[in-house]
């Protein structure tokens, strides 16, 4: 869908239950290309915990994507520095199973590149996804994202940057 009006906004505690919610229902859409959050994240006290203490020595910037019009959370995504670059950041995201197809994805995504390379100053943003996973593949292509190759650590995951 095209247009999609999205509220990405940064996490906060009360944001738990709702976040929880979402891996819950989606764990076998989430670990389908080697993406552990659904096995990472079994509690909402684990959840609670991840959105109160970010991770030491990289600056994370962690957002709900939420439906414009309803509020309902559809969906997180974050920005992540990337190690030895502090001018780039790295997009990460994943959508909760019912919401896929809908357009969420791509307006997040364009929403948060948008806000990295203008209000955070970032430089660069760049985005790492599975070989097979198509629909992450061409929401990052609707938003302008350029494929950079294959990962040489990994030849399973593709690189992207805007």
């Amino acid at each position: 869908m095209a247009g999609r009006f999205v509220l990405v906004r940064r996490l906060v505690a009360s944001d738990t239950p709702e976040l929880f919610g979402i891996i819950d229902r989606s764990r076998p859409h989430l670990t389908q290309f080697d993406d552990d959050t659904g096995n990472r994240y079994l509690s909402e006290e684990a959840v609670r915990w991840r959105i109160e203490n970010p991770p030491r020595g990289v600056w994370e910037y962690r957002c709900s994507i939420r439906d414009g019009e309803t509020g309902t959370m559809v969906g997180f995504i974050k920005l992540t520095t990337m190690p030895g670059r502090e001018d780039v950041v790295e997009i990460g995201y994943f959508l909760g199973e019912e919401f896929q197809g809908q357009g969420y994805m791509a307006a997040a995504i364009k929403e948060l590149t948008n806000r990295a390379l203008t209000e955070l100053g970032f430089d660069e943003v760049w985005a790492k996804v599975h070989n097979d996973n198509y629909r992450s593949t061409k929401a990052l292509m609707t938003c302008g994202y350029r494929p950079r190759g294959i990962d040489p650590e990994d030849e399973k995951w593709l690189l992207f940057s805007t």
